[in-house]
C-alpha cells in the first residue's frame, strides 16, 4: 500500500496552478507547470528547509498565472536565455519575482484631489 501525499496541505496553489489552462503555443509556461510539478513532487515534505523553498515556488507561481506584468517579465527573461544555461528554473523564477518585487516598489502613486 503506497502512501500518497496531499499536496495542497502543504501547498496553498496546487489545485490553482495544476489546473491553469495555458495556450497550446506558450511553451514557457508549460515548461515552467511541469517544472513546479516535478519540483513538487520531488520535495522531501517532511523537510522543513524543502517544504519552506517550495511554498515560495508555489507562491511565485500563482503569481506568474495571475499578473501578466509578472509573466511577461518571466518569459522575456527565458526566451532571452540559451537552454544551455536554464539549470534551474526555480532559482530564475525567484531571481524575476525578487527583481519584479523591487521594480514594483519603486512606482509612486499620484493622489487625486
Amino acid at each position: 500500500m503506497t502512501n500518497t501525499i496531499d499536496y495542497t496541505k502543504y501547498f496553498k496553489n496546487y489545485n490553482f496552478i495544476n489546473d491553469y489552462c495555458y495556450n497550446k503555443d506558450d511553451y514557457i509556461s508549460e515548461v515552467l507547470i511541469k517544472n513546479y510539478q516535478t519540483s513538487i513532487y520531488n520535495t522531501d515534505v517532511n523537510n522543513k528547509n524543502d517544504v519552506k523553498f517550495m511554498k515560495k515556488i508555489d507562491n511565485i507561481m500563482k503569481i506568474y498565472i495571475i499578473d501578466s506584468d509578472f509573466q511577461k517579465l518571466v518569459k522575456i527573461k527565458l526566451n532571452d536565455i540559451n537552454d544551455n544555461y536554464i539549470q534551474d528554473l526555480n532559482t530564475i523564477l525567484i531571481r524575476e519575482y525578487d527583481n519584479f518585487q523591487n521594480n514594483v516598489g519603486n512606482i509612486s502613486t499620484s493622489r487625486w484631489i
